[in-house]
C-alpha cells in the first residue's frame, strides 16, 4: 500500500514544475479517504504511521513533500489497517528539477516543522532528502510533547529548554535558533508525555543521528591552517582531511540516511513494526544483517 500511496503523491507531483508551476499534465489524480494523526489509538500505531513516511520516501526518493507538518500526516485504512498518507502536495518536487537559487524559490513550509536549516536568512536551498525527515523529527518531537493522549493536549505545557509550546507562535528567527540549539545539544532528555513514552528512545537516537551529522558538516566547513605553519601536521593528517572535505551534505555524511533511521524506526517498543514492500525487508535485512557484525 506504501507504494499506491506514493504512486498517488508520483501523479501530483509531476503536475508541477520545479517551483509550483502547473503543467497540463497528469490532472486526474485518485485521493484516498483519510483521517487526521489524531485518530490512532495506541502508541504503536503512531510509530508505525512515522515508519511508513521513512519507507515512502525510501522508494520514492526524488519526490520530496517539502512541508511536512502534524497537519499533512493523515491515516489511511485498509482492511483494517493503518497506513500513513502525506496530505497537501502542493510545495512538492522533484529533486531532478531542483537546484541553487534565491531562498525565495525554496522557503515554504509549515514553520514549526521546517528544517533548521531553511530558517537561516542567508539560505538559499535546495531543498534535501534530509530536510524532509527533519521535519518528521519535529511532527513526533512536539507531537509527544504537547498530546497527553491522542485527541488531548497537555495543559500548560512548559519546557524550561526550547519552548516547544511556543513553537506555532513563533518566527523564522526565533524557530531556526531554537532548533539549532536543540540539534547541537548532545545530551538532549526528549520531555514525552507518559502516553508517548515509547518514543523517547527514538526521539534520543534519531536526535544522536542529526546532532553528530550536523557536526560533522561543522568540521568540514572550517578553514585550513596555515600550511606553512602546520606543514608537518598537515601532512600527517592529509588522508582524514582529505576525507573530511569530501563531505556529503545530501545525508550529513550518512548520519541522515534511510539505513540509519530504518534501524532506529523498524521496531517500538521491542516489537517489530510492519513493512510495506518485499524492497523494503530486503533493504532492512541487509541494515541489521550489517549491524550485527559492526557491533
Amino acid at each position: 500500500m506504501a507504494e499506491a500511496i506514493c504512486f498517488w503523491a508520483q501523479s501530483l507531483v509531476s503536475t508541477f514544475s520545479a517551483f509550483g508551476e502547473k503543467v497540463e499534465r497528469g490532472k486526474q489524480i485518485e485521493m484516498f479517504p483519510h483521517q487526521p494523526l489524531s485518530s490512532l489509538e495506541a502508541a504503536k500505531e503512531y510509530a508505525q504511521v512515522f515508519y511508513d513516511i521513512l519507507q515512502c520516501h525510501h522508494n520514492y526518493p526524488k519526490i520530496l513533500h517539502c512541508d511536512i507538518s502534524q497537519g499533512n500526516v493523515m491515516v489511511h485504512e485498509i482492511n483494517g489497517v493503518d497506513h500513513d498518507v502525506l496530505d497537501d502536495w502542493n510545495l512538492a518536487t522533484l529533486v531532478d528539477k531542483l537546484s541553487p537559487g534565491p531562498a525565495s524559490q525554496f522557503r515554504t513550509g509549515t514553520k514549526p516543522y521546517m528544517a533548521h536549516e531553511q530558517q537561516r536568512p542567508k539560505w538559499k536551498g535546495p531543498h534535501r532528502y534530509r530536510h524532509d525527515l527533519e521535519s518528521v523529527f519535529y511532527v513526533m518531537t512536539l507531537f509527544t510533547f504537547l498530546y497527553s493522549t491522542p485527541s488531548e493536549k497537555v495543559l500548560n505545557a512548559i519546557d524550561e529548554d526550547y519552548h516547544f509550546e511556543r513553537w506555532h507562535q513563533k518566527d523564522d528567527e526565533y524557530l531556526g535558533s531554537k532548533k539549532h540549539d536543540l540539534i547541537g545539544e548532545p545530551d538532549w532528555d526528549p520531555p514525552v508525555t507518559q502516553f508517548f513514552i515509547g518514543f523517547k528512545q527514538w526521539l534520543i537516537q534519531l536526535h544522536m543521528c542529526f546532532f553528530h551529522g550536523f557536526q560533522k558538516q561543522k568540521v568540514s566547513r572550517c578553514p585550513i591552517p596555515s600550511q606553512d605553519l602546520l606543514q608537518p601536521f598537515l601532512t600527517a593528517m592529509q588522508p582524514q582531511i582529505q576525507q573530511t572535505r569530501s563531505f556529503d551534505e545530501e545525508t550529513l555524511d550518512g548520519f541522515i540516511a534511510c539505513e540509519h533511521m530504518a534501524l532506529t524506526m523498524h521496531e517500538f517498543g521491542g516489537e517489530e513494526l510492519d513493512t510495506r514492500s518485499a524492497e523494503w525487508q530486503e533493504l532492512l535485512t541487509q541494515i541489521l544483517k550489517s549491524s550485527r557484525v559492526a557491533a
